[in-house]
């Protein structure tokens, strides 16, 4: 039996939970758990917007013996989330967005070859640099070479870290504000 729900009768609050869902769906596979979704969106209503989706038969809760509980999009919810997702937003999803993985760096780094942009670099660790003013880059860093800076637009930006991270570098994102840029001023070498 499948129940047609309105968009007016769900709350925001709820319309919020399943397109989160749906967008976290590929990160977790089949469940998700609902503390993830309280953190998030910051709600303390979410277990009871919880159990009004799975009334409705658009989400499906799990409780387990550690009274922890995990929800799952039903095909219903699913398609609705789909409808209230916003439209910019399905679009870069179908375009696929890129999530960048991060690895801690080791006590003992060693430095590795590899070829970006096919040119050859000399490599111990890695980092998705995005400045206060929307630039992005890739920061390369070697034992024996010292630090190479490498500008592009994100995209490019995150497939040369993807290639960093496949090679099994250390990688991480940075975010930089004015400040520490211009603390830095010229002692960064390629700015």
């Amino acid at each position: 039996m499948i129940l047609r729900v309105k968009h007016r009768c769900l709350s925001e609050l709820q319309k919020k939970i399943l397109i989160f869902m749906l967008s976290a769906e590929h990160l977790f596979s089949g469940l998700l758990p609902a503390r993830y979704i309280l953190k998030s969106l910051r709600s303390n209503c979410v277990y009871s917007a919880c159990n009004s989706l799975a009334a409705t038969g658009l989400v499906y809760l799990q409780r387990k013996p550690n009274r922890r509980v995990f929800i799952g999009l039903t095909d219903a919810g699913r398609a609705m989330a789909l409808s209230l997702m916003p439209v910019g937003y399905r679009q870069l999803q179908e375009v696929g967005n890129r999530i960048l993985a991060s690895r801690p760096g080791r006590s003992r780094m060693r430095d590795i070859e590899l070829d970006i942009r096919g040119r050859p670099y000399t490599v111990s660790r890695a980092a998705f640099v995005i400045r206060s003013d929307g630039t992005t880059s890739l920061a390369l860093w070697s034992e024996n070479s010292g630090q190479a800076w490498l500008s592009g637009n994100a995209r490019q930006a995150s497939e040369w870290y993807q290639a960093c991270y496949d090679a099994g570098l250390p990688v991480n994102v940075q975010v930089e504000d004015d400040r520490w840029m211009a603390w830095l001023g010229d002692r960064l070498p390629g700015r």
